[in-house]
C-alpha cells in the first residue's frame, strides 16, 4: 500500500545518493592529491551504480503500469475510500455513530472527510480505547491498526457495533 510514495521519493534518493557519491569521491581527491582522475573514478561509480538500477527496476513498473491500466479499463476502483468495501464501512460508521463519537481507523483523515466524525489513528488500542468512541477495524489486516483478540474485548469493555466479511465496528465502553 506504499509503493504509489516510492515513485515519488525514489528519482530524489537516487540524485542524492549520486551527488554524495561525487562529493566523498571529490573529498578523496583533496585528500590523496591524486588530481582529478580520483574525482572522474567518483563521479563514474556513482553514474554506473544508477545505470545498474534503473534496468533493474523497469521490468516492475511495467508490470505495475500493465495492472493500473488494466484496472482503469475494466472501471475498477482502485483501493481507497471509493471502493466498495470501504463505502460499507463509511456507511455503517455514518449510521452507528453519533456525530460527536470519536471513531479509531486506520486512515483517519479519510473517515473524517467520508463521514464527519472525528477519527484517530493509531497502533496502540489502549491509547484508542481512552480516546476513541468506536473502532471500525479491518478484518485480516495489520496495516497500521492494532489487533483485537478476545481479552482486548474483555479488557476495554469493547461490544460488536457492525460487522461483514471485511469489517468490524467495535464500540468502547458499556454504552
Amino acid at each position: 500500500m506504499i509503493d504509489r510514495y516510492y515513485l515519488q521519493i525514489t528519482p530524489w534518493v537516487l540524485m542524492y545518493a549520486t551527488h554524495a557519491v561525487i562529493v566523498v569521491s571529490g573529498l578523496a581527491v583533496r585528500r590523496v592529491r591524486r588530481g582529478a582522475f580520483v574525482g572522474v573514478v567518483g563521479t563514474s561509480v556513482a553514474c554506473a551504480g544508477l545505470v545498474a538500477l534503473v534496468p533493474s527496476a523497469l521490468p516492475r513498473l511495467a508490470d505495475d503500469i500493465d495492472t493500473i491500466q488494466d484496472a482503469n479499463a475494466r472501471g475498477l476502483a482502485q483501493i481507497g475510500p471509493t471502493d466498495r468495501t470501504s463505502q460499507a464501512i463509511v456507511a455503517a460508521v455514518e449510521r452507528e455513530t453519533g456525530a460527536g463519537d470519536v471513531v479509531g481507523y486506520f486512515r483517519s483523515r479519510t473517515l473524517t472527510l467520508y463521514t464527519g466524525r472525528r477519527a484517530i489513528q493509531t497502533t496502540s488500542l489502549q491509547r484508542m480505547a481512552e480516546v476513541a468512541d468506536y473502532y471500525a477495524m479491518k478484518r485480516d489486516s495489520s496495516y497500521w491498526q492494532p489487533s483485537v483478540d478476545a481479552g482486548d474485548i474483555e479488557e476495554y469493555g469493547m461490544s460488536i457495533a457492525w460487522q461483514d466479511a471485511n469489517w468490524t465496528l467495535y464500540r468502547f465502553g458499556d454504552d
